[in-house]
């Protein structure tokens, strides 16, 4: 096979991204496109190896990235207080956390130094996956998700299901719900909170008489109102996993790119891919796509010279 280089033809260079989703028979499942934003980091280093002032481009790897801030992935309890570990129903990685209460009672679970340092949070929202066992044994105005600040859990900012459900949608018996939630959407629960102080989160659990309710949570992060996926981006924000190039190749103008990932790999919801060649982000795509553990993901990247 050629070996691949950047630098073998002339600018501007444009790309296409193909998503793949494969079974476990590796019959095709969904199919996607999109057009990736070029960078000006990798404009600069193609323009110099055209020159003869730098060595060629040698793509390396794609990385897969959610934006924002994660402040938990759920896969571990440490740290946590009423919270379980459930490795039998997940949306990232391959546990979710969750705590029940039993019928007309209450559980929480809390973590009151989970975040660190956050500092103010203007302006961003909370997103995460959200499932409850059986909705109707739910009290959603008194079940609640809980940002503490200070390292205190009597002093924290609150949400209930309710006001998530008003503007995400319903929920459904025992299926998981990407849910995202502006900061302005929470009010003060408990103490003196602060935005300014932010360092923990959990949620609480009311089940009326008509049995126990459970209430997973999985993937929870901040998300920023901006993703920078222009031209000026240099990193893949927030990223999740990187994959090395499983095939490289030039036809005529085009260098295509592949990597794959495993039924395994990469579980979770994802907002920017980036193509990079060694530290440099040569092009970057804004997409919403979730990797369910079932399948696999293969991300084809072609960059053309041609003008097209």
């Amino acid at each position: 096979m050629m070996r691949a280089r950047l630098s073998d033809a002339s600018a501007p260079v444009r790309g296409v991204v193909t998503i793949e989703a494969l079974d476990g028979a590796g019959r095709l499942v969904e199919q996607r496109t999109f057009r990736n934003a070029y960078t000006n980091l990798g404009a600069t280093e193609h323009a110099k190896a055209l020159a003869g002032q730098a060595a060629e481009i040698a793509l390396t790897h794609i990385g897969l990235g959610v934006g924002g801030v994660t402040i938990t992935t759920a896969e571990a309890t440490t740290g946590w207080t009423g919270a379980t570990l459930d490795t039998g129903s997940f949306r990232q990685g391959v546990a979710s956390l969750s705590a029940t209460a039993a019928p007309s009672g209450s559980a929480t679970a809390s973590h009151a130094t989970l975040i660190g340092a956050y500092g103010a949070a203007d302006g961003s929202s909370v997103e995460c996956w959200l499932r409850l066992n059986f909705r109707g044994r739910f009290d959603l105005a008194l079940s609640r998700l809980s940002i503490y600040t200070g390292g205190v859990v009597g002093k924290r900012y609150d949400v209930t299901l309710a006001a998530i459900e008003a503007a995400n949608g319903a929920f459904q018996d025992a299926t998981w719900k990407l849910v995202r939630i502006p900061i302005a959407s929470f009010s003060v629960g408990a103490g003196a909170p602060a935005w300014s102080a932010v360092t923990g989160a959990g949620w609480a659990v009311y089940a009326n008489a008509s049995g126990a309710a459970t209430l997973n949570v999985d993937d929870v992060r901040i998300v920023q109102p901006a993703i920078d996926v222009s031209q000026t981006a240099y990193n893949v924000p927030n990223e999740i996993s990187r994959k090395a190039l499983s095939t490289l190749a030039r036809a005529g103008q085009v260098v295509s790119a592949d990597a794959f990932w495993g039924m395994a790999e990469a579980v979770g919801q994802f907002y920017v891919a980036g193509l990079y060649a060694g530290s440099t982000l040569v092009a970057i795509l804004p997409f919403t796509y979730y990797k369910a553990a079932g399948l696999t993901l293969r991300i084809t990247w072609a960059l053309t010279t041609n003008g097209g």
